[in-house]
């Protein structure tokens, strides 16, 4: 499925473990469907987090200043 984000262009075979979710809005924080200040409140509440980090947007393992341009380069984006 060309629409999921775990596309291959290569598969011939639908095993239906295509992934839609990961790649949907990975800067809506709290999954309501919009960039508000509620994503980035929890970003910066988390900001410092060095390990399981709720609020680790870019998925380097911490939640840094990156994570926080992030989310203001998508605010105001509907999902």
């Amino acid at each position: 499925d060309s629409t999921a984000c775990d596309y291959d262009s290569t598969a011939t075979l639908d095993d239906g473990s295509c992934d839609y979710i990961s790649c949907a809005c990975p800067n809506d924080v709290n999954s309501d469907g919009s960039i508000t200040v509620a994503d980035l409140l929890l970003v910066l509440s988390e900001f410092g987090c060095t390990s399981a980090c709720a609020a680790d947007v870019d998925g380097d393992g911490s939640v840094t200043v990156s994570d926080v341009l992030s989310v203001l380069s998508a605010f105001g984006s509907i999902c």
